[in-house]
């Protein structure tokens, strides 16, 4: 049984026939790996065949892998038996066949048919071969954990290493909690071994002695009995260890003989001291291994208090802003066990610059920035990300025009002294946390962030009103002997010293600079100055590239823009009072192009860190008219005027026809390709270029950028809500 999907041709105008890929495996790690095949197929003609196992009614809930082939177009034979596995990829004559978590022995007949055959396994081989790797690794007391690539062989975990990953274990880690990060891991490790493929660089591997190292069996250790002779901390570890929902957890025996189950040792000591409600309840016939209906009564046995307590809303406060969170749940912490997997990666947790000599909020207040922690396997990559919001001008007639906004959200511009007052001119207002469960390219969402979703995430709040671009010496005295500071350049600088000083980004391996709207000016202009700021200070070699999300704001000639349209006169202001000159690439001021070097499509010709411009042509934030076709067309015809010519290598962009101001991360499409998917293809090809230090590496100077829509001016169906927006 296979689902005969066509496979589409890949993007690549190479000639090369396809690599033909088998892939072989189940579960979250898997469907990563095939999330990946499917954005490498855009740049490398692939031919893929996909087949899973029978799964296991023991095993948690994990990705439809039918429908993720069914989505990408990849040939699927499910439930595949040893005959069929054979008869499957002898017909398809695989270049490389990929085993992640394959649950069986591959025949010498299978790896026989194909030169390249390698398997990952969750840990960090040699130590852990087998099964039950996240039990042993717990139980161990092991400081890491992680995924390795190997050369399959006949025996079960003994080829040649290709790669590794690492995870540290936090010291509440369950086996349930390291599974997840693992699954991270195989990912990580798949997408660095498949490009040592497809380059044709993928080396023969480290030998090691096989023999030299334990083979663990898929057993029970001690039946899951806790042995009551172990001290405390063995305890602690087993109990955690055992922790895999929907399989049952470790077992304590009572005074009197009675067995229960216990998730933490505190539950357990109850149990040793007589008290009989303590755990839950184990049947007569044992434990380890028991039905399916008696796994089910512990587990609403256990769960009950959970769902009681997320009716009440008390599960998110007891994790929010924790840093052990990432790691998952301790078993002592139940009730948050619905929710605690996201916890860590969808909440931001509040920084402050106080005591920095120069950074300062309009007001004169400390200003914030905002951290939420990525998967252990993706610490050396982080997201800064230069809030939005508007900027402002201590200028009468140059703010407050007929069809500009002042919600907080969007803030158009205002006076400074009236922005010095509300959030976007101070700290005083600011949360000690934020949510990122749907914040776009910030969403810890992994189905609709999936690049970026397990990143190191950091907001740089927006509170200087110059677009992250002014650096006053002296504050400027406004009425009533009020004082603004004009510091977004500082602010922005003291932000990326603080994440390499306190944070560790001084051990990144990527970083990626990123704005929505003045935010995107900062990114865009800075790029250059942070990451020479950045290599400076790093332990290892970074990449760093910049992404602006609605950053451009045209200039129009004469003293008004057409009817139905806004104006942003204010940037002259900025770089004459504010002191923002400093701001602007050094190649573009040098040229006297003075103010306008504040304009994204001035500047970027003169930045060398590669830049990815996400912008709509009839951008909502220009437009008083939402109706006025004849106004939008003009808007249109503007901005794709000055973006085409701007993008170019290496920059690029995808310019849409979408009614919107930034957001509709991975929602906008051209021919069958998201935008987030069009930065992901993009991102790629000039970190090989950096790695490689050629841009021949990936075929030169042009790859058909921008993207751009052609619908004129509107494309009303781009995304839901759309036509609300309106």
């Amino acid at each position: 049984g296979t689902s005969g999907a066509s496979r589409p041709a890949a993007a690549s105008s190479s000639s090369k026939a396809p690599r033909r890929i088998a892939m072989l495996g189940q579960k979250d790690a898997f469907s990563r790996a095939l999330c990946d095949l499917a954005s490498l197929r855009r740049t490398h003609p692939l031919d893929v065949l996909v087949l899973s196992p029978v799964a296991s009614r023991r095993a948690l809930p994990s990705a439809d892998i039918a429908g993720v082939c069914a989505s990408f177009g990849f040939e699927f034979v499910p439930d595949a038996s040893d005959e069929v596995l054979y008869e499957s990829l002898r017909e398809f004559r695989p270049d490389l066949v990929v085993s992640i978590l394959w649950p069986r022995r591959i025949e010498d007949e299978v790896l026989e048919l194909c030169a390249d055959s390698i398997n990952f396994h969750p840990s960090l081989l040699p130590k852990h071969r087998g099964s039950m790797t996240q039990f042993w690794a717990v139980f161990d007391g092991d400081a890491e954990a992680g995924a390795t690539c190997h050369r399959m062989v006949r025996d079960f975990d003994a080829g040649r290493i290709l790669h590794r990953v690492a995870v540290s274990l936090a010291d509440d880690e369950t086996a349930l909690s390291l599974n997840l990060k693992l699954a991270t891991a195989t990912a990580s490790c798949f997408r660095y071994v498949i490009r040592l493929f497809l380059s044709g660089t993928l080396h023969p591997g480290e030998a090691w002695d096989v023999n030299q190292f334990r083979y663990h069996v898929r057993r029970i250790y001690n039946g899951g009995m806790i042995d009551p002779e172990w001290p405390d901390d063995k305890v602690d570890r087993f109990i955690r260890a055992m922790y895999f929902p929907p399989n049952l957890p470790a077992i304590a025996v009572a005074p009197s003989g009675l067995r229960r189950f216990v998730v933490s040792l505190e539950e357990y000591h109850a149990v040793r001291g007589g008290d009989d409600s303590a755990g839950a309840p184990v049947d007569e016939d044992g434990a380890a291994g028991g039905e399916t209906p008696r796994r089910r009564r512990w587990m609403l046995w256990t769960l009950a208090p959970a769902l009681l307590a997320a009716v009440a809303g008390q599960v998110a406060s007891g994790w929010r802003g924790a840093r052990s969170s990432r790691s998952g749940p301790s078993p002592r912490h139940l009730n948050a066990a619905t929710s605690a997997s996201n916890a860590g990666a969808s909440v931001a947790t509040r920084h402050s610059l106080a005591g920095h000599p120069r950074a300062r909020c309009l007001d004169g207040s400390a200003p914030s920035y905002y951290i939420a922690q990525g998967a252990e396997s993706s610490q050396g990559r982080w997201l800064i990300y230069f809030q939005g919001g508007g900027w402002c001008a201590e200028s009468a007639e140059l703010v407050n025009k007929a069809g500009y906004s002042h919600s907080d959200s969007v803030e158009h511009p205002d006076l400074c002294s009236q922005r010095a007052e509300g959030f976007h001119g101070s700290s005083r207002f600011d949360h000690e946390s934020r949510s990122l469960e749907s914040a776009s390219f910030l969403s810890s969402n992994a189905s609709q962030n999936p690049m970026l979703h397990d990143w190191n995430r950091v907001i740089v709040r927006n509170c200087d009103g110059t677009a992250f671009t002014s650096s006053a010496d002296e504050p400027l005295e406004v009425a009533f002997g009020s004082h603004l500071y004009f510091r977004g350049h500082d602010n922005a600088l003291a932000t990326v010293d603080a994440l390499l000083d306190r944070h560790g980004m001084d051990g990144a391996s990527e970083v990626l600079l990123a704005g929505c709207s003045a935010g995107a000016i900062g990114a865009v202009l800075l790029a250059d100055q942070l990451r020479e700021r950045i290599r400076a200070r790093a332990r290892r070699s970074v990449f760093v590239a910049a992404m602006a999300d609605s950053g451009v704001f045209p200039e129009w000639p004469g003293v008004s823009p057409p009817a139905g349209l806004l104006s942003f006169p204010q940037f002259e202001w900025i770089h004459r009072f504010t002191n923002a000159s400093f701001a602007a690439p050094a190649a573009c001021a040098s040229l006297g192009f003075g103010w306008k070097c504040l304009q994204i499509t001035v500047a970027l010709p003169h930045v060398s860190t590669p830049v990815f411009v996400l912008q709509s042509a009839v951008d909502s934030w220009h437009v008083s008219r939402t109706r006025d076709e004849r106004s939008l067309h003009e808007l249109a015809s503007r901005i794709r005027e000055e973006v085409i010519p701007a993008a170019r290598w290496p920059h690029a962009g995808a310019i849409d026809s979408c009614f919107h101001h930034c957001g509709a991360w991975g929602d906008i499409r051209w021919t069958g390709q998201s935008n987030s998917e069009l930065f992901q293809r993009w991102y790629a090809a000039r970190r090989l270029e950096w790695s490689s230090d050629s841009p021949s590496a990936v075929g030169g100077t042009y790859e058909g950028w921008p993207a751009v829509h052609v619908a004129e001016p509107v494309e009303g169906t781009c995304y839901a809500g759309e036509e609300e927006h309106r």
